[in-house]
């Protein structure tokens, strides 16, 4: 697959420059190159969409495209001088290099950026994601691109491919392919665990639950009218649900873009508590909050029609919702036996908040995404196609993380359940009004990722004892006999 090789030109060509200041200027050159036209295919729908929010947004673009490119710059760089010049051992460099660089952007704080690393591309194989409940989606990522090392290193050592001005010193006899033949073992070994993990993980019964789509016209709307349009077309879905036949009702983020606390929004919450109290169910409505400070918030209606709780949206869109303040922490709610987390659209994106939502207690991962910002003029293109199943693998993600079952309700893209092995099991999406109902399972155990949290811990250790290797003065030693004891750029 794809992801598998992706990083073996990039890595082959410079592990193969040469070893003196002008090899690492080209190092660097190359990184910045490769981020740049990575990340701009990656978040090629960034300025189209973002546009409805503020006409900065191609310029935002740019300089974010540019930010990253930038870390795989000094990524190339970093690379270049642990393989090159200090003969670290490439199949291991590799990974540790690569697997920082994704977890960089999540150190940001309030600009945190953990958008669809290498990893995450593994969401349409779930199986395979089984390192994530481990390590999280970097564990993921740092087994990916150790395939392509490993791939990368019994290229350069067998000598199948050479450039530049200096030739890599080749082993000999079976030494030679030594990499190579190691590469069934990288990539098969954790490939069968996980197919092992998914026969094998204990599923339980979770909640039965009904998930509404409900897709927004792209042209912004006053909120007012949002939220009837909303309205109307929950009253004519839940019509159909017989009381008692579902647990938990999600509806999407902002589907009332009203305070539900506040006089304009109490219309509109007397007929979700009607809703609540008919269908015995809990509602999981993505409404506002004005109490204290404006909340865009998932908010919980028991069936006796109350507000019993309400969830926050903790990792706000910088520049879109400047108005909102952050929620500081886990909100988990009972439904009907079940404890349930929240997730607000961008959230998903995050693992380590998912991960305190089941530290908290939850079972279940409840997402409400608003998507409908995606629907400009290219829309139905597969330009907004990849951008709404780009924000979806993250649910999938969280979900193996943290063995639990999860669903998401979404105005635009998918609406969906999700086990715990990563399958997505119902879904709806297109331009229609449609409501999804199944059951979640999930799981009663943490997963070691939950009870340790490694992430980007383990890589960054393994990298920072790499750049400890040869720092004494090792140098290349070339095909010739000669040492590199003049370049020291």
């Amino acid at each position: 697959m794809p992801p598998f090789v992706a990083l073996v030109p990039w890595a082959t060509w410079t592990t193969g420059l040469s070893p003196d200041r002008a090899g690492g200027w080209s190092a660097i050159r190359g990184g910045l190159l490769l981020g740049f036209v990575h990340h701009a295919l990656v978040l090629h729908w960034m300025p189209g969409s973002l546009f409805w929010f503020t006409s900065l947004a191609p310029l935002g673009y740019l300089a974010l495209v540019g930010l990253l490119a930038a870390l795989s710059g000094v990524a190339a760089w970093v690379l270049h001088l642990l393989v090159v010049r200090r003969e670290a051992p490439l199949w291991l460099t590799l990974p540790a290099v690569w697997t920082v660089l994704e977890w960089l952007p999540s150190l940001a704080g309030p600009l945190a950026f953990p958008w669809l690393g290498l990893g995450t591309s593994l969401t349409g194989f779930p199986e395979l994601l089984a390192p994530a409940e481990v390590g999280g989606i970097l564990a993921v990522t740092f087994w990916v691109s150790l395939v392509n090392g490993v791939m990368a290193d019994g290229i350069r050592s067998s000598g199948l491919l050479v450039h530049g001005p200096v030739r890599a010193v080749h082993a000999s006899g079976l030494r030679r392919w030594a990499p190579l033949m190691g590469l069934p073992f990288v990539l098969g070994i954790p490939a069968a665990w996980g197919i092992h993990r998914a026969a094998g993980l204990d599923l339980e019964p979770g909640a039965r639950i009904a998930a509404l789509h409900l897709p927004m016209p792209a042209e912004p709307l006053d909120r007012h009218a949002r939220a009837r349009e909303a309205m109307a077309h929950g009253n004519r879905l839940l019509e159909g649900l017989e009381p008692g036949s579902v647990d938990l009702i999600v509806w999407p983020e902002a589907s009332v873009p009203l305070a539900l606390d506040g006089a304009e929004g109490a219309p509109f919450f007397e007929e979700l508590s009607r809703h609540a109290a008919r269908l015995d169910a809990t509602l999981l409505v993505g409404a506002y909050l004005e109490e204290g400070a404006a909340r865009n918030a998932l908010i919980f209606i028991g069936p006796d029609g109350e507000v019993d709780h309400a969830y926050a949206k903790r990792r706000l869109v910088p520049g879109v919702e400047g108005r909102f303040q952050a929620g500081r922490q886990p909100e988990v709610k009972e439904s009907h036996g079940l404890l349930v987390g929240g997730l607000v659209c961008w959230d998903v994106a995050f693992g380590g908040l998912a991960r305190e939502a089941r530290l908290a207690g939850a079972r279940l991962l409840a997402n409400g995404s608003n998507d409908s910002f995606l629907e400009f003029p290219e829309a139905g293109s597969w330009t907004g196609w990849a951008a709404r199943r780009q924000h979806e693998a993250h649910l999938i993600v969280r979900a193996v993380e943290t063995r639990m079952g999860a669903v998401r309700a979404a105005t635009a893209g998918g609406t969906f359940l999700v086990d715990p092995v990563g399958r997505v099991t119902d879904r709806a999406m297109g331009p229609g009004a449609a409501l999804v109902v199944g059951e979640v399972t999930t799981t009663a155990t943490h997963s070691p990722y939950v009870r340790v949290g490694i992430g980007g811990g383990g890589p960054a250790i393994i990298l920072l004892l790499l750049l400890g290797w040869g720092a004494g003065g090792k140098r290349k030693v070339h095909r010739n006999g000669g040492r590199d004891g003049d370049h020291n750029g």
